[in-house]
């Protein structure tokens, strides 16, 4: 919001190296051969592990990973480096200089990641030696290595798209509020929708409080599913609260503004904690399917500790996926302040910008596809488990009470 007229800017010189030519000769031979000894001594270890059957385990499959991130990483800046030190013209692209940073910062990321997951692979391997292979079997490495990439994505992602739109914002005026122009205009309408909102919105938090306390209050709701449906019921609470109490005040004013800061905060919010409940269901699911196919290893699968990293991992996850697009529509230029929405909203904030947003939609697009999708995968992929199961119990009371067991995540 507050950036002014800039130049566009096509390359960058680069200016920290040595003015005098033979040290940067020698920087360059040092530099090649220590860049050509990473190269090959990964190259050896990668080759040495996937050429011996005996080594075909998981802590030697994240090691060799790891040698392959090594010389994806040097290769990320070395090359180049080497090539500015040889020019008399220190200069790289613009295009150049931010994949050059993606993968740099990307790549070292992955390598931070996947230590933290090789140390989890010993803390099982040496704490849990008779488990090891069961827990650590070559589906869930490959899950992990996958979360290692995907995490580094997801985190490095915003950073490079708020550098890149800053780059393209022009001198535009300063927007510190917005007019939402899609309430009708006839009073009595007006009144009327507020009161069917009203007592819809009591009616949300009345029951969601309900079945929080009746869980909380009954010893004997304190299991899995009731947790995680005591959360999902205290998330809609939140949900509906982001929106609800701002959209009845409208409706009551004649003016129906919303400040800046507010409706960044509103748009966020509403994402988030729609993105959080998006991911509990797909917990839920899988609590389900361990539950119904696993049933005399669901209490030492589902404990207390997953079930709180489970849900740690909802919010955390929710919370990575929604903060970039966030981040980016608060850093846009606005030209209009009339939004034709109830609230604010990341698709109609974009069609007030000032400049071209199909990268920002893209994005966003892309993001919400991919959480929305994984939930839903998760959720048919277990639902198909636990279908099955429930078919193969002999007996009509058992199949019933197996499906009562799902009726509170499948409403």
């Amino acid at each position: 919001m507050d950036v002014q007229n800039q130049s566009t800017v096509t390359e960058f010189t680069l200016t920290a190296f040595p003015v005098i030519r033979k040290l940067q000769i020698s920087l360059f031979v040092v530099l090649l051969f220590t860049y050509m000894l990473t190269l090959t001594g990964n190259i050896v270890i990668i080759s040495l592990i996937w050429a011996d059957n005996r080594l075909q385990t998981p802590m030697y499959f994240f090691l060799s990973n790891l040698s392959f991130l090594d010389i994806l990483y040097t290769t990320s800046v070395t090359p180049k480096l080497l090539a500015c030190l040889l020019e008399d013209r220190t200069t790289i692209s613009f295009a150049g200089c931010m994949i050059q940073i993606y993968f740099f910062f990307f790549l070292g990321t992955v390598e931070f990641i996947l230590l933290a997951v090789m140390s989890f692979d010993r803390y099982v391997a040496i704490c849990n030696p008779l488990r090891y292979t069961i827990i650590m079997n070559s589906r869930v490495c490959l899950l992990l290595l996958l979360g290692c990439w995907v995490g580094a994505f997801l985190s490095v992602l915003c950073p490079i798209i708020v550098v890149l739109h800053a780059m393209d914002v022009q001198n535009q005026s300063t927007v510190t509020e917005f007019t939402l122009t899609a309430f009708p205009v006839i009073r009595k309408l007006q009144i009327s929708l507020f009161v069917v909102l009203l007592f819809t919105y009591m009616l949300t938090l009345t029951g969601n409080i309900v079945i929080i306390s009746l869980i909380w209050a009954d010893n004997r709701l304190q299991t899995p599913m009731y947790f995680f449906l005591s959360n999902l019921s205290f998330l809609d609470i939140l949900y509906t609260t982001s929106v609800t109490p701002k959209l009845l005040a409208c409706l009551l004013e004649d003016r129906k503004t919303i400040s800046f800061v507010g409706c960044i905060t509103q748009t966020y919010f509403f994402f988030f904690l729609g993105t959080v409940e998006f991911i509990l269901l797909a917990v839920m699911s899988f609590d389900r399917y361990v539950a119904i196919c696993n049933p005399l290893r669901y209490t030492i699968i589902m404990n207390s500790r997953v079930c709180l990293l489970l849900l740690l991992g909802c919010w955390v996850g929710a919370f990575l996926s929604v903060l970039c697009p966030t981040i980016v529509v608060s850093r846009l230029p606005y030209c209009y302040k009339e939004i034709s929405h109830f609230f604010c909203d990341i698709a109609p904030l974009l069609q007030v910008a000032c400049i071209d947003t199909h990268f920002i939609e893209m994005i966003n697009f892309l993001l919400s596809s991919f959480v929305l999708l994984t939930s839903l995968v998760l959720t048919i992929v277990s639902y198909t488990y636990i279908i099955s199961t429930i078919l193969r119990i002999p007996s009509a009371q058992g199949r019933q009470k197996a499906f009562s067991t799902c009726a509170s995540h499948i409403t």
